[in-house]
Order: C-alpha cells, then structure tokens, then sequence
C-alpha cells in the first residue's frame, strides 16, 4: 500500500490476550510501568486523518520511545543478568 493510500493510523503497545503468554509477559519486570490491568492499554491512540494528524503520530511516537527509554533494559528481559 502506498503512503498516499493510508487513512487512518492505530499504534497500540499492549498485551496479548492469550493466558499463557499474559503469564510469561508477567514475569518480565517492565509489565507493571507499561500494563495497568484495570485500563486498556496504556499506549493506544487513533488517528482517523494520517496526513492531518501527521505531526500528533509523530510527537505521540516520539514521546513513547522516550517513556520506554526511561525504563532499564534489564527490566525487559525475562531472566535479568547479575550485570545489570
């Protein structure tokens, strides 16, 4: 599909729904700073106008990677290392 050809854009950071995989996500130490299991998904915005909307995608995105960056690497990683 073409860029010119978008509508409509729909970024959501969020959790499978499936219970095993929820239970193995829950073990990983960023899940409490990213997942709030009394609300949808922290990280969910839609956009009905790609190209009007274009520069709130953008900041939006940019202030994700900044919150995520804020979070240690070690806390993604199922097994943390002693390292870290």
């Amino acid at each position: 599909m073409r860029a010119r050809e978008c509508k409509k854009f729909h970024l959501c950071i969020g959790q499978s729904d499936e219970e095993d995989e929820k239970k193995e996500c829950q073990k990983c130490l960023a899940y409490d700073k990213i997942i709030d299991p009394n609300r949808d998904p922290y990280y969910q915005e839609n956009y009905d106008d790609l190209e009007a909307d274009l520069e709130n995608i953008t900041d939006y995105f940019l202030r994700l990677i900044n919150e995520f960056n804020q979070i240690p690497t070690a806390c993604f990683e199922l097994e943390p290392s002693a390292s870290h």
